[in-house]
């Protein structure tokens, strides 16, 4: 007995021609029983709207049975490969790719690829690539050249010509070969030689029926040509109002041996019996044990089945890249014929150097690109120029300290928490509650004591043999302060001296340990010169034994709070030294602590550290209550540096902002481009998945694609990035005072550019893609919609 390759029972597709009418009748096709043998060709005919394109969609799984038997004893199962199980597409299983070949009414070709990768696109799947001499029978078996034709000449000419330059007759006769060159065991054919004139439509079906004796396959057949049919079919289905008229189950056989006149009274006689067969209707499906599938009846788990999914042949990654690959370079570019003959051979030259080998043929999609990567560059670039441009400024001493004070008004315990030794212990706390936050080239928190005297005793010094000898508290005052030689604030500090400027870092400490730093106001007030250009070697500083101190530089002011203002300054060193001798009552037996101390930071742990001093309800388990009782902070100090981090993150979110709805913006454009692109392939696309492509190969042939657009982008990015580095960073770095290496092009932050945008467009694409795939799970229906 012949091995079947579609076994159908107790199901069908059928649609109420009226959904309101409960006894509405019904459209589609029901099948009872039906087997159809291998290594035939069976012919379905059937007037127009009888359901002969729907059993073909039902029994090929390209459409979902919708009804089946309410004893759940329906079956409905496609492709035996010897004595493998067959495929259960009432279970949903989808056939192996390589069994199944279709040819529709349409040739539904890919009109932009050549015919050689048209043909591989079902092979590509498991057969991998056609050779030369396959692609020249192929071609020659077709008629569309002549076997009397050098091979060469045949691939030459046909092997990249592109189908679109081909007759309607020409490419159904491609769509053929596309269908057996995939060596399937079953084709598909729905009123393939509908559009085609006779002799070219026997043709066709000619090379089909010498298939199927030469490979063993099966060939269904919808046509409406009775001659033809009779002709060339081994056995015939005819449908009837939903209803398929066999033989017990089985397709009618032909009697080749009769006549043709003979086999068409045959057929009419088929005709004439089943002419009063009335549609089905929707209240008989219970009295025939038939029920709509998820209402009426559930089917069981296909994981029950008594059958097993055949994986058949295995797919081939390799073949089916090299397709993708092709059809990606094929859609993207195209040659371009640059002139005319009659042209000067010079004129010719400057033609194709200016318009190139080949086209582009997605310009808009690239620029749309184009500008979804500017955006994430501009992106980049702002944060980045905003990041270092508040770190900047958070870093500068000027700004990155605040400064304490102990509570109380008279020496108590509490002034000890401001001693040289508590100061470092209270660094060394805070570097250790903050090191997870600490980034290595980050500057740790650390604390360094100020003392300050409002009304310190300066006079003139006398002659170097008497300098200070006459000097009295009586003479003048200034406001002094005493600072620790490491402090960053000061060391920073630019001076002028005898031999130009100088920073206080590049003096050693021993050369300040005798010396002052004085203000033109000092100068001025304090030691009465008025001429700008006369700066004393020295001036005399004490309480009742006043020392002499040198002036090692001049300075047009001395940083300090918002309420004091200094007048000159020397190193905690250089102060103690010179009341080593003398050191005033107040002061005990030792050193006395620092009066105030300055807290250093870095902007990465900002935040973090004043929720240290003070209480922020985030961040709550920082608080340390004895230093709110114990310190209190430079309120100025403090809310200055909080709007300054205020100002860079509300810089930040605006920028955010104003980049997010610009990405939003590109995004929607992208979707639109690429749901324009699923539209305009939607046909191809459903046949690939028809012959058994899965989503994966789908979307490497996107993401493929999006790469290719992705480069021809970044032409257009790198001449406009270039301009913009070269024209526009000197000028705005300039007026908005920024250091021009924050704009400086960085290839990690063009290449993330070029990445964030082909991950925005491979996502908008990716995701309409996935939506596309999941509402077309059949697509039967689309390509009949198409």
């Amino acid at each position: 007995m012949p091995q079947s390759v579609i076994s159908c029972r107790n199901s069908g597709i059928l649609y109420r021609e009226e959904p309101s009418d409960p006894d509405t009748a019904l459209a589609g096709i029901l099948v009872d029983t039906l087997e159809i043998s291998a290594g035939s060709v069976c012919a379905v005919m059937g007037e127009s709207g009888s359901g002969k394109s729907t059993l073909l969609s039902l029994v090929s799984g390209l459409k979902e049975a919708n009804v089946c038997g309410l004893d759940a004893g329906s079956s409905l199962s496609d492709v035996h490969h010897g004595d493998k199980a067959s495929v259960q597409l009432l279970h949903r299983q989808l056939p192996p790719p390589g069994t199944l070949g279709y040819v529709f009414q349409d040739s539904l070709l890919m009109r932009s690829l050549p015919v050689s990768l048209n043909l591989e696109m079902a092979r590509s799947l498991t057969a991998g690539k056609l050779s030369d001499q396959q692609l020249s029978d192929l071609i020659v078996g077709f008629g569309l050249a002549n076997k009397d034709e050098d091979p060469d000449a045949i691939l030459q000419y046909w092997k990249n010509r592109r189908v679109r330059d081909l007759s309607g007759g020409q490419q159904q006769r491609i769509a053929v070969g596309r269908a057996i060159a995939s060596e399937p065991e079953v084709i598909f054919c729905d009123e393939p030689t509908s559009s085609l004139d006779d002799a070219t439509a026997r043709k066709i079906m000619e090379f089909l029926y010498d298939w199927t004796q030469k490979t063993g396959g099966s060939v269904i057949w919808v046509t409406h040509d009775e001659d033809l049919a009779l002709s060339i079919a081994d056995s015939l289905l005819y449908v009837r109002n939903g209803q398929v008229v066999s033989k017990d189950g089985q397709p009618f056989s032909i009697n080749k041996d009769s006549s043709l006149v003979h086999r068409k009274e045959w057929l009419a006689n088929i005709k004439n019996g089943c002419e009063r067969q009335p549609k089905l209707r929707a209240s008989e499906l219970p009295d025939r044990g038939i029920g709509f599938i998820g209402s009426d009846v559930k089917l069981k788990n296909a994981a029950q089945s008594a059958n097993k999914q055949s994986k058949g042949q295995p797919f081939k990654p390799r073949g089916i890249f090299r397709f993708i690959y092709h059809f990606v370079i094929a859609e993207l570019f195209e040659r371009q014929v640059f002139s005319s003959s009659d042209e000067t051979l010079v004129a010719r030259f400057f033609n194709a150097l200016w318009r190139g080998p080949y086209s582009f043929s997605k310009p808009t999609f690239a620029l749309i690109l184009c500008l979804g990567i500017l955006t994430c560059y501009a992106t980049l670039l702002g944060l980045k120029t905003l990041d270092q441009l508040f770190d900047y400024n958070l870093s500068r001493p000027q700004v990155a300290h605040f400064t304490l004070s102990t509570r109380g008004k008279a020496a108590t315990e509490k002034d000890e928490r401001l001693s040289t030794n508590a100061l470092r212990a209270l660094s060394q706390e805070l570097q250790g509650t903050l090191s997870p936050l600490i980034l290595p080239d980050a500057r740790p928190p650390k604390a360094y004591g100020r003392r300050f005297d409002l009304f310190a005793n300066v006079a003139s010094a006398g002659d170097e043999d008497n300098r200070c000898g006459g000097a009295s508290a009586r003479d003048g005052a200034a406001s002094l302060l005493v600072f620790q030689h490491a402090e960053p604030l000061y060391e920073e500090l630019v001076v002028d001296t005898p031999n130009g400027p100088r920073q206080v870092i590049d003096y050693a400490r021993k050369d300040l340990r005798g010396a002052a730093l004085v203000t033109r106001g000092f100068l001025r007030r304090a030691l009465k010169i008025e001429d700008p250009s006369v700066v004393p070697d020295g001036f005399c500083f004490g309480e009742v034994d006043f020392k002499y101190v040198a002036i090692a530089g001049v300075v047009s002011e001395l940083p300090g709070s918002a309420e004091l203002q200094f007048e000159f300054a020397m190193t905690n060193d250089a102060y103690l030294r010179l009341h080593r001798e003398n050191p005033p009552a107040s002061w005990g037996r030792g050193w006395p602590p620092f009066q105030t101390a300055a807290l250093y930071f870095d902007s990465g742990y900002a935040q973090d550290l004043f929720c240290i001093f003070d209480e922020c309800e985030e961040r709550t388990a920082l608080f340390r209550p004895d230093f709110a009782t114990d310190y209190k902070l430079n309120e100025d100090a403090l809310e200055q540096i909080k709007r300054l981090i205020g100002v860079a993150v509300g810089g930040k979110g605006l920028l955010v902002g104003v980049i997010s709805v610009m990405l939003i913006v590109v995004a929607i454009a992208v979707a639109l481009s690429v749901n324009a692109f699923i539209s305009s392939n939607e046909r191809f696309l459903c046949i690939m998945r028809a012959f058994g492509y899965r989503l994966r190969h789908i979307q490497w042939l996107f993401l493929l694609e999006f790469l290719g657009i992705t480069i021809a982008a970044t032409l257009p990015f790198a001449i406009i990035v270039g301009l913009f580095h070269f024209a526009a960073v000197p000028w705005l770095t300039a007026l908005f005072g920024l250091d021009p290496v924050w704009m400086a092009a960085e290839w990690s932050t063009i290449l993330s550019a070029i990445g964030a945008g082909y991950i925005l467009v491979a996502a908008v694409g990716l995701a309409i893609l996935g939506y596309w795939w999941w509402s077309n799970r059949y697509v039967g229906g689309k390509l009949q919609s198409l």
